[in-house]
């Protein structure tokens, strides 16, 4: 228990002093202190974890230690509520405030907009400080009507950060039901919600990825549910909130049958009628950088610089799509297992990687923990740095140094992960669930003799998340998101 509260203490120590910090990354001496007690919080609490994993018990397991663990969550991301909120929250702001005045912001840039204030209206507080004024918007249509939403109620930064504050308590208790449902030791729902990228970019900067997380673990726990034609409509959902979970339908095919595809293509076009004027405009931005730009990406950067532009960027396309085939062939039958790995190879082959892009792959750690992602979203945090930069040089980068400390503990670590993933599963005896009337009941090994409980391969990979094995009639059926086999992606 000692060292599981250390690790809380550290975490919050980190969290209110980056809290108090100013701009993530601007004062360098400050930041490197409070995220790096963040981090070290939140992997003492990991190999505790791993340590009540291996025995069956321990302080996770006992009233005091739940606690702890949600009270934790709570308070760190409340410390970070002072943080100054991220430029992207400006664009947010003024694109709620556009819809609600008539204009549409994929036809029209906040440069181009001034026309559609009141006239004698005061100036808008956010429209002049949105990154990229001379581009339309790149959001999806949920995010967009989000914007407005929010705008309309309160039009201010705090207002939006509290609404990601709720949004990101609500993913906390959407992953808890996720473990509830398949079997898995609650405990596990520290893997995010101790992690500091997602305490420092909702509740901190305020960035609106939190939404796309909640729609995708929606899906998730809904297929675990068998409730189709819902998590189509949540699947649909999630791609109007970011389109990355598009990629998601190989995997989605079977387990969603045509009643659930059916229901994530109706509300999609639902959900863009309000802004179906603007045609082609609401993709336009998203290929423009996609083709023109590109932010702390070596892996893509050394590909289209070292090969040529038209070259590089055809081999990336071609290794994305032989990636996308070896998960399918490989975790097909686990919708989560093969998410993570395509959301994993699209953040690698991806041509800019902000620190908050992590987060798309943090709820994951619920389920199993390899090292080489650990560290990565760990790492990536380095990237907050580039605000310092960009203010003492005008160039928002990272330099060379700095990248190597962010890349190379990774890069180290993956090929490890690959070859374990794609390697042969090696069976365990599984752990029980948590008793589903309380989570502070002690899960104990099940006993290899049981019948009912059969053993079930588990990865290598992840020793720290002793998954739980669904039954024979349990929804880890070939059409689940759930499978007894390793939750390890074995994507690079």
């Amino acid at each position: 228990m000692k060292r599981f509260a250390l690790g809380g203490i550290a975490l919050l120590a980190g969290s209110a002093l980056l809290g108090q910090a100013g701009r993530l990354g601007v004062d360098r001496s400050a930041f490197l202190l409070g995220y790096g007690l963040a981090v070290s919080g939140y992997l003492v609490a990991l190999a505790t974890l791993r340590e009540a994993s291996t025995r069956g018990s321990g302080p996770l397991l006992q009233r005091k230690g739940w606690w702890i663990l949600f009270g934790v969550a709570l308070v760190g991301r409340l410390l970070v509520l002072p943080m100054p909120a991220s430029d992207d929250v400006y664009r947010y702001l003024w694109e709620g405030r556009l819809q609600s005045l008539g204009g549409n912001p994929y036809e029209v840039a906040p440069v181009d907009a001034g026309g559609f204030l009141p006239e004698g209206a005061e100036a808008d507080p956010f429209r002049s400080r949105v990154n990229h004024p001379e581009l339309t918007t790149i959001y999806p249509p949920l995010a967009e009507l989000l914007f407005r939403l929010v705008a309309s109620q309160s039009y201010g930064l705090l207002a939006w950060k509290a609404w990601m504050l709720g949004f990101d308590l609500l993913l906390v208790a959407l992953l808890v039901v996720f473990l509830r449902a398949t079997g898995r030791p609650l405990r596990e729902v520290l893997g995010y919600a101790w992690h500091p990228l997602p305490i420092l970019c909702f509740a901190g900067e305020g960035h609106v990825d939190i939404l796309l997380l909640i729609t995708t673990w929606g899906l998730f726990v809904l297929l675990s549910r068998k409730r189709r034609s819902l998590a189509g409509a949540a699947w649909g959902a999630a791609i109007a909130s970011k389109f990355l979970p598009a990629i998601y339908l190989p995997l989605l095919v079977r387990p969603l049958g045509w009643r659930g595809v059916s229901a994530a293509l109706l509300l999609l076009a639902f959900l863009i009628v309000p802004f179906a004027g603007a045609g082609e405009g609401l993709v336009r931005v998203l290929f423009h950088f996609g083709r023109e730009m590109s932010h702390n990406a070596p892996l893509h950067v050394g590909l289209v610089r070292h090969l040529g532009g038209e070259v590089g960027e055809l081999l990336t396309a071609l290794a994305f799509l032989i990636g996308v085939v070896l998960v399918v062939r490989r975790r097909g039958h686990e919708v989560v297992a093969g998410a993570f790995g395509l959301t994993a190879l699209a953040l690698v082959l991806s041509p800019t990687v902000h620190p908050w892009y992590l987060t798309w792959l943090v709820p994951f750690f619920v389920r199993g923990r390899s090292p080489a992602w650990v560290v990565w979203s760990l790492t990536v945090g380095l990237g907050f740095l580039a605000y310092g930069f960009e203010a003492e040089t005008g160039r928002f980068e990272l330099p060379g140094p700095w990248l190597v400390a962010e890349y190379l503990p990774f890069l180290i670590l993956l090929p490890a992960a690959v070859l374990r993933g794609w390697g042969r599963d090696h069976p365990v005896s599984p752990a029980a669930p948590a008793s589903p009337t309380s989570p502070a009941s002690p899960a104990s090994p099940a006993s290899p003799a049981s019948p009912a409980s059969p053993a079930s391969p588990a990865s290598p990979v992840s020793p720290t998340s002793p998954a739980s094995p669904a039954s024979p009639t349990s929804p880890a059926s070939p059409t689940s998101p759930e499978s007894p086999t390793s939750p390890e992606s074995p994507v690079p």
